[in-house]
């Protein structure tokens, strides 16, 4: 995320003769030089070692919106260090910019304070991500690692107590490996989209039979094989809940699944689903 990249100096404004010079700007919605009686922004920068540090608030309701470095006072070329927020005050993204470009580890968070992306970025290109996702009570569901230069891909599912649900990699079914990581994962057919419309159709007939221990997120794993045909499913959280009972069921008796693909050939391959419910206010 790049707030500022084009913007220039509206006006100066020096403080008292034993202080550093500070400089003040206003900005439109967009980020772009503005008035101040139509600033919807303003910023204060000031020296900071040999950099020009911005710091950015709502001309609103005053709330800080981010700080970033620049090389001087005209705010074009990015150096140092950035970091943004949410209006509440919590962190939502934190990097490092080297002559204009995403350089070093970038850290995501959501209005929680849940970190949810980690990347790596050279010289603005991003080389290494983190992803996280987490169930509506903050416990850590999954998470995934992408080597986009070496092109691969690892993810990791999570138990109610964080412990990682193992993957029998070794496991041969019918003289063919069942694979635990693979570069495509096998999806419902129709996509995402899809099987939210196909599972909350399910979940929706039982609602009303739904306790406060079916509230949450069940993964259940099973395997789909070359021809997406689904076997061994399991909810390895939440077991005994209605809501595993339920997921376990909609997948067995659902349609075919789009297989996994590993080196461009279908592959048969494990596959955890998390169904999330969450509890009405």
């Amino acid at each position: 995320m790049k707030y500022i990249l084009s913007l220039t100096l509206l006006c100066l404004a020096a403080t008292g003769y034993s202080q550093a010079k500070q400089y003040l700007y206003y900005f439109d919605k967009d980020l772009n030089s503005a008035d101040k009686n139509t600033a919807v922004f303003y910023g204060t920068g000031e020296p900071d070692g040999n950099l020009v540090k911005l710091t950015l608030y709502n001309n609103k309701d005053k709330h800080l919106i981010m700080f970033e470095h620049f090389t001087d006072t005209t705010l074009q070329v990015s150096q140092g260090a950035f970091q943004s927020y949410f209006v509440n005050n919590k962190k939502e993204l934190q990097g490092n910019y080297a002559n204009g470009k995403e350089d070093g580890l970038w850290l995501k968070w959501d209005g929680n304070g849940l970190l949810v992306d980690s990347s790596v970025y050279t010289d603005g290109t991003k080389t290494l991500e983190a992803s996280f996702t987490y169930e509506p009570g903050g416990k850590l569901i999954s998470k995934s690692i992408h080597d986009i230069r070496k092109n691969t891909f690892d993810q990791n599912f999570f138990d109610e107590n964080g412990n990682v649900i193992e993957n029998d990699t070794n496991n041969k079914e019918d003289d063919d490996i069942v694979f635990s990581k693979v570069e495509i994962e096998a999806c419902f057919p129709g996509g995402a989209a899809a099987w939210t419309r196909y599972i909350t159709k399910a979940i929706s007939r039982h609602v009303d039979q739904f306790s406060n221990n079916d509230y949450g997120t069940c993964l259940v794993k099973f395997i789909v094989d070359t021809s997406g045909n689904i076997s061994k499913v399991e909810a390895t959280t939440m077991k005994n809940s209605r809501i595993a009972s339920i997921a376990v069921n909609a997948i067995i008796h659902g349609p075919k699944w789009t297989p996994a693909q590993q080196n461009g050939r279908n592959v048969k391959a494990y596959r955890i689903q998390p169904i999330t419910m969450t509890k009405p206010d």
